[in-house]
């Protein structure tokens, strides 16, 4: 019996059963951030922050919203922020984890795996759902095909079958993005038989070739450009490298189109149509914050900001959905979306799918 449909499930109630949880002990207004001292802190403030953003985010699409999330930092500490764009997740990950970065915008699986290395690597905020809560389910990693393809993947009930990756191409971001390997990854092993997830990242293994694009919006070029049948990305980060078609975006059935005016690797494949044939929910993705780094009132200070009122308004950050000439990752779908805090129990549920 195929198990597509059910793993799905699994997740999504993983995920549901640790949210309570998961705001036992929150970060909140005024509280003390996780990790640092509540009496005198011998921390002195830095002269400037540096928040780091993954390959996904370090486009120059989104550089307004880097610029103007770095502007609310310097608001809300008195303290000049920084932008450092990356064109590695093991690089954004070492900046943070030395020190070299005080904040940075990591995936689910980055963070899970730096704070059991150095547990003063702490989540400070998230995006909330849409009714401004914090929400188990943020995003979705999704696999594409190109749009007239999509029979050849499916099974008898019209569901993507997992058996049929086998001796395909496949595009994942990178080893440790958590919506672009390790998901998708970690249902595939648990699909098809596996003991473990590296096996995925072997040409000649489960599938002929592997191709590790190394951003989200790459890997839909490598589909595009037909260079692999198949691709792991995100609905967001992604997303800035087509328009919606048909569907919803990140639901299966989809349709995606490569938008004209791109640069780069994907400036020459506008106009290309793509299908989303399986999807899977991710927690929302963590705003982190190194607190052996900075003093506990700045950290508090920064959380209070980034989670208020005045941030969740900033149209630079939370764009119009229905402006496409304005990037953000973050779109004001709603009026009550914003940054909720969280902490380290939020992502509970995410370490016991991928066995942590």
């Amino acid at each position: 019996m195929k198990k597509g449909r059910s793993t799905r499930v699994l997740i999504s109630s993983l995920l549901a059963t640790v949210l309570m949880a998961s705001m036992v002990g929150m970060v909140g207004c005024g509280g003390d951030a996780p990790g640092t001292a509540t009496g005198g802190d011998a921390r002195t403030a830095p002269e400037k922050i540096v928040f780091a953003w993954e390959p996904s985010n370090s486009g120059n699409d989104y550089e307004a919203m880097r610029d103007s999330m770095a502007a609310a930092i310097t608001e809300a500490t008195g303290i000049p922020c920084e932008v450092m764009t990356t064109t590695d997740y093991n690089v954004t990950i070492e900046a943070l984890s030395s020190g070299q970065a005080q904040i940075a915008s990591l995936g689910a699986d980055e963070y899970v795996e730096i704070h059991e290395r150095n547990p003063a690597i702490e989540v400070g905020f998230v995006l909330s759902d849409k009714n401004g809560e914090l929400d188990p389910v943020s995003y979705y990693s999704q696999i594409l095909c190109r749009d007239g393809e999509q029979e050849q993947f499916m099974g008898s009930d019209g569901t993507f079958d997992f058996e049929k990756l086998r001796g395909q191409d496949y595009s994942f971001v990178s080893l440790s993005s958590t919506s672009g390997y390790v998901i998708p990854a970690t249902i595939f092993a648990e699909e098809l038989g596996y003991d473990n997830i590296d096996v995925f990242a072997e040409s000649g293994e489960l599938f002929n070739k592997v191709v590790m694009a190394s951003s989200q919006p790459l890997s839909v070029y490598e589909v595009a450009s037909g260079n692999v049948n198949l691709a792991s990305c995100d609905n967001t980060s992604a997303s800035a490298a087509y328009d919606v078609v048909s569907g919803t975006n990140g639901e299966v059935g989809c349709i995606y189109e490569v938008r004209d005016g791109l640069e780069g690797e994907l400036a020459n494949w506008a106009g290309t149509r793509l299908a989303c044939i399986e999807s899977f929910p991710v927690p929302a993705v963590p705003f982190c914050i190194n607190t052996d780094a900075l003093p506990a009132d700045v950290v508090d200070a920064i959380i209070d900001y980034m989670t208020s009122e005045e941030v969740a308004s900033n149209s630079d950050i939370f764009v119009d959905p229905n402006n496409p000439s304005h990037n953000s990752k973050y779109k004001k779908s709603s009026d009550k979306i914003r940054f909720v805090a969280a902490d380290d129990s939020y992502y509970d549920a995410y370490r016991e799918l991928i066995g942590k």
